[in-house]
């Protein structure tokens, strides 16, 4: 029963929130169209974040030995 009426009452906080939430922000398009921007923004700096810490596959490729080979199937 708790876990039907915590799920209940999450989904009712969710929808009513949302609504009014969306009430709110829908009376203000530059309040929104920067809210939106900066998601966009975040976004983009995690993206080039994880681009320049990760490692070149062209550089992976030109480490790998015969040994790590294996033989062709037969």
């Amino acid at each position: 029963i708790g876990i039907g009426l915590g799920t209940l009452a999450g989904n009712c906080v969710f929808i009513f929130g949302g609504q009014w939430l969306v009430q709110r922000i829908s009376n203000s398009e530059a309040y929104l169209n920067w809210v939106i921007g900066g998601i966009f923004l975040l976004t983009a700096i995690i993206q080039l974040i994880k681009i320049l810490q990760h490692k070149d596959a062209v550089e992976k490729l030109h480490h790998i030995q015969d040994k790590d080979i294996p033989p062709p199937a037969k």
